[in-house]
């Protein structure tokens, strides 16, 4: 079973509140920032796990993680909870990844 074929739904996350703009906006520079000192991307993606204070957001980061792990992109991951992170946000990790900045768009994003 494939499980990056699953359909997300918003019901899973009735009992967390959904992220706002700002703490995706500081998840964002907490990421850039890791991964602009060389930090390896799932050593990263652990720490920043760690330190999100809102739930959904570390659910969502987690899954992340592990589809990272398993050797698939961040966007493809991230593409399952359109409607919580925002096309905005999706697209500027998938420029990242392409073009071998994600750090910098990360970094950008958050400037926002």
């Amino acid at each position: 079973m494939n499980v990056y074929k699953r359909e997300v739904s918003d019901v899973e996350f009735e009992k967390s509140s959904l992220p706002t703009e700002k703490e995706i906006a500081a998840m964002a520079q907490a990421l850039g920032t890791l991964i602009s000192v060389g930090v390896p991307i799932l050593e990263c993606l652990s720490t920043v796990i760690e330190v999100t204070p809102n739930a959904c957001l570390r659910k969502i980061l987690n899954d992340v993680y592990v589809g990272v792990r398993n050797g698939k992109h961040m966007t493809l991951i991230l593409s399952f909870y359109l409607r919580i992170v925002g096309a905005d946000f999706i697209f500027v990790v998938r420029d990242g990844e392409q073009k071998g900045d994600l750090d910098w768009t990360l970094l950008e994003y958050a400037k926002q």
